[in-house]
Order: C-alpha cells, then structure tokens, then sequence
C-alpha cells in the first residue's frame, strides 16, 4: 500500500458551477422591483394630491 497521493489523469480547465449568475440575477431582479414598488407608491401619492 502505497501513502504517495497519485494526480488524477484527467484535470478539469472549467471551475465548478457556485451559482453566481442565478444570484446576479435574483438580485438584478430584486432591485427592480424595489424601484418598480417606490415609483408606483410616487405615483399614487401624486394622483391622490389632484383634487
């Protein structure tokens, strides 16, 4: 029994999958509909001040 680690034959190039892009994205989404959410409630309290 051999305790030398042996390199495995075939090495990877590509970086495994962490997720990064989905949470760009969710985050690129949540932002949205932050600013969606305030411009709406802008615009609401201004229709409501037109008497």
């Amino acid at each position: 029994m051999s305790t030398s680690a042996t390199p495995n034959a075939k090495h990877s190039s590509k970086l495994p999958r962490t997720g990064e892009e989905e949470s760009r994205l969710a985050g690129y989404l949540g932002a949205g509909l932050l600013f969606a959410s305030l411009f709406a409630r802008k615009r609401k309290k201004d229709e409501g001040n037109e008497d």
